[in-house]
């Protein structure tokens, strides 16, 4: 695996169980604070006292500020000039009890780059491990709240607002509070909301039972679609992958370095394992992630190819995966920080939900009893544990799309179903609004990997309950497909060499599902444009022979698209025309570049000048 993997799960790591919110009038609140400060009561242009100090600031401006705040009249600023220094402003020693738990919540307002606080612990003068860094992100004012243990041997704890050493920019912060807290795992969260059943039989998730004559029948439609490719050759993809499938007796992920790690089966729950050698990384090395996602393939086609064909063969091998599942005490790796999910129970319970759905009739009720209350405990319970994070990244969005999944599989049988879609439904809501308030993206190829992700929950949602919040969602209508059809080639469609970028192009999930429901014609000009298509389980699921599509007109040749922080220009839509595009968002979320203003001139598909980028994921200049 690239070091990608361990990169985004530490990401999701550090942000700690934490949940972001918009600020509120805190004198209202009837929490009891160990520690508060608004900065309410310290000179404007000078540094805060009550024991507030300040650490690198040689080349930074610190200070009490009165132009903004996220309530009352005054907030902190630290103006971060340099890539060299890592400014901050510590608190006074506030005394802890090892062991107990404490909520620390900080408002803060980035005009340009990042920010994040730290929640550390301290014995003496010896700063403890592991230190809480939780990050901000958008360009509005927000919350952010965290919720950790002492650790053992702890005397005392202090919030530390800091900007890190390779980021330069503006940001302020306010209402720094710490209280009392509670393990986050112990409470689920409640809704009164009750999702409508339009479904209650299986299969359901990605076709109802109605519709299953006409999915098989793809596997002999020879009909060429829009990219020249046809169901049957994507059928006979899906049953060739599942022939390999059953001849195996182990398979092997390589991991970072060229390390290789065999797996054989009957496939049991791995245990502890040290970093590959040549991973320099102190933390935990996500060997799970990829497992995660060879257990969900071969659990995927092998169920798609028993639908599809009706030999047992490969139903048989889709159960025993299950069925060694079950067995399992996690489907995150135990090993990780928060020890309930991450990216390998995301994509387990994706393979297994696909199984229970299409494999429900041909499960003995054994079976179907054990599989179901694994979904339930290791899917929908360990992961509503952690909804709350409402963190930006593709790592939260794919655990939230999985756990609705789940949901909208079980609705029906446990109330606890109800609420993962009702929470899943949330999240999405405030992921998107963020997209088109604060310019704050991970660039088109991840916002691809997690948009896609969404969607594929999204369209289960849909079919399930009737329900179209997201569908209909401004981002999805009005702005993803602008961004992603004004900043294409002319000749392909594929991205721009931007934020970690490479000339492909992705979200074929998101346009067929949003093309086939609401007619966005720009939807259908990317698919054509692009000819992206699956030609693998998607491509069965969602592809369309023939979207509805339109050319776009003169207002996409010269934009700004604000909600990117991307301008572009062209001088026409033929597959000769020169494509100039240009990078200005503030957005400092994972793989977008510090130094902004890059650009990109594309034409007939070749890159004449472009942003070089930092897909190797090395620190430094390349």
């Amino acid at each position: 695996m690239k070091r990608i993997m361990a990169i985004v799960l530490s990401a999701l790591m550090l942000t700690g169980l934490c949940a972001a919110a918009s600020p509120g009038v805190y004198a209202e609140e009837k929490t009891e604070y160990i520690f508060f400060d608004s900065f309410e009561d310290y000179e404007d242009g000078k540094l805060p006292g009550n024991g507030w100090s300040s650490i690198d600031s040689s080349t930074a401006q610190s200070y009490v500020s009165s132009e903004t705040a996220s309530d009352g009249k005054k907030s902190y600023c630290s103006v971060d000039s340099s890539t060299d220094n890592g400014p901050g402003l510590r608190s006074k020693s506030i005394p802890v009890t090892p062991g107990t738990y404490y909520t620390v919540s900080v408002d803060a307002l980035i005009s340009e780059g990042g920010a994040q606080f730290y929640v550390e612990f301290w014995k003496g003068g010896n700063r403890l491990t592991p230190v809480e860094i939780v990050s901000f992100s958008g360009y509005e004012w927000s919350t952010v709240t965290t919720t950790v243990p002492a650790v053992d041997g702890a005397e005392y704890m202090t919030v530390l607002l800091y900007q890190n050493m390779s980021n330069a920019g503006t940001a302020n912060y306010d209402n720094v509070r710490v209280s009392l807290g509670k393990k986050p795992s112990e409470d689920l969260p409640e809704t009164d909301k009750k999702m409508e059943q339009l479904v209650t039989g299986y299969p359901r998730l990605f076709f109802t039972a109605a519709e299953a004559d006409s999915v098989k029948a793809k596997k002999d439609d020879k009909t060429p679609n829009y990219a020249n490719t046809t169901n049957q050759s994507v059928c006979s993809y899906i049953i060739s992958n599942a022939d390999a499938y059953l001849k195996e007796n182990s398979f092997t992920c390589s991991y970072y370095g060229g390390y290789d790690v065999t797996y054989e089966l009957p496939l049991k729950q791995p245990g502890p394992r040290a970093n590959p050698p040549e991973y320099g990384n102190s933390g935990q090395y996500p060997y799970w992630t990829a497992l995660g996602g060879q257990i969900r393939a071969r659990i995927e086609y092998t169920a798609m190819a028993y639908f599809l064909t009706g030999d047992e063969k490969y139903a048989r091998l889709a159960t025993d995966y299950c069925m060694w599942l079950t067995e399992w005490t996690s489907w995150s790796d135990p090993s990780y920080e928060n020890g309930l999910a991450c990216l390998d129970s995301g994509y387990i319970t994706m393979g297994v939900c696909t199984a229970y759905d299409l494999l429900y009739d041909y499960f003995t009720d054994e079976e179907r009893s054990a599989i179901k209350e694994a979904i339930y405990k290791y899917s929908i319970l360990n992961q509503l544990k952690i909804w709350n994070l409402q963190t930006d990244h593709n790592v939260q969005m794919v655990i939230t799309s999985s756990m609705a999944e789940a949901g909208c599989l079980l609705l029906g049988e446990y109330p606890e179903a109800n609420t993962a879609v009702v929470k899943a439904l949330e999240y999405f809501k405030v992921f998107l609004d963020r997209r088109v308030s604060t310019e704050s993206h991970e660039g088109t190829m991840y916002t691809c990997l997690t948009i896609e992700s969404m969607m594929t929950a999204v369209d289960i949602i849909h079919r399930v309950t009737g329900d179209t919040s997201i569908i209909d969602h401004e981002y999805l209508n009005e702005f993803l497909f602008k961004w992603l059809v004004a900043a294409g080639d002319s000749s392909n469609g594929t991205y721009p060499v931007i934020s970690d970028g490479s000339t492909s192009a992705g979200f074929f999930v998101t346009a067929s599902i949003i093309n086939k429901i609401t007619k966005n014609p720009l939807a259908g000009y990317f698919l054509k444009r692009s000819k992206v298509y699956s030609a693998s389980l998607e491509g069965l699921i969602y592809g369309i022979n023939d979207p509805v599509s339109a050319v776009p007109g003169q207002d996409l040749q010269s934009v700004n698209i604000k909600g990117a922080g991307w301008g572009a220009m062209r001088t026409g839509w033929n597959a000769g025309d020169t494509l100039f595009v240009f990078s200005c968002s503030k957005s400092a979320m994972g793989h977008n570049h510090p130094d902004n203003n890059s650009f990109d001139i594309l034409r007939n598909g070749v890159a004449l000048a472009t942003d070089p980028g930092y897909e190797d994921y090395s620190p430094g200049d390349n």
